[in-house]
């Protein structure tokens, strides 16, 4: 996420051991959104908060019914993440902030090297959005990990990069959080004040975070 007007840039990878199987906690969740009347919907959390594109028209009850609702699934389902939060303000230029993700995420994957090596193989799922996470894959995962596939997706088929997308508006929130006064007037509205973002969304973050040197 690299929110235009953010004072953040944020990363989040979400891991899941396709062994696992989420297929029925999908079909739960497009039967929901279908009930919605948002069959095949791609959950876009930004626009939900701020009351944007498709969801203009909908009352708070209603996007946050949608919002919930990824929420469930990623609360439900067998994964776990790790979400990077960057501040622009401590980094003079792009090159600068990239070579700052680039270390942190090496940390990161170093200090977790048997957790990757323990699969057959890894497979990274990503739109190519951003070409400085594109860099990093390229440049500093893929030399890491062993045997690394990296597949072109489309978000509106993967509902776990929708979770992804769901994690960096979380930690964004948290951030703002703790930066008092930071948040709009919308955000307040879906979240409420701190105890309540923090017992009903944060929590679920929380929780599924792989810890540094765990």
């Amino acid at each position: 996420m690299n929110a235009k007007h953010s004072p953040y840039y944020l990363v989040s990878f979400v891991f899941h051991d396709q062994q696992k199987d989420i297929s029925e906690m999908v079909s739960h969740m497009e039967r929901f959104l279908s009930e919605l009347g948002f069959p095949n919907h791609c959950v876009h959390t930004e626009p939900i908060i701020r009351n944007e594109a498709v969801y203009k028209e909908m009352t708070l009850e209603e996007r946050k019914k949608i919002f919930n609702c990824l929420c469930r699934f990623a609360k439900k389902a067998p994964v776990s993440h790790k979400t990077f939060v960057f501040k622009k303000s401590e980094a003079d230029s792009k090159f600068q902030m990239l070579s700052r993700m680039s270390r942190e995420i090496t940390s990161f994957i170093n200090s977790h090297l048997a957790f990757f090596k323990s699969f057959d193989s890894v497979k990274i799922y990503y739109d190519n959005g951003q070409a400085e996470i594109t860099s990093i894959i390229t440049t500093v995962m893929a030399p890491l990990i062993h045997d690394l596939t990296v597949k072109n997706i489309t978000p509106n088929n993967y509902r776990l990069f929708q979770v992804a997308d769901l994690f960096c508006t979380l930690m964004l929130t948290q951030e703002k959080y703790k930066d008092k006064g930071k948040l709009s007037r919308s955000e307040l509205c879906v979240f409420g004040n701190y105890h309540n973002f923090k017992k009903n969304y944060f929590s679920i973050l929380s929780a599924q975070e792989i810890k540094q040197g765990s």
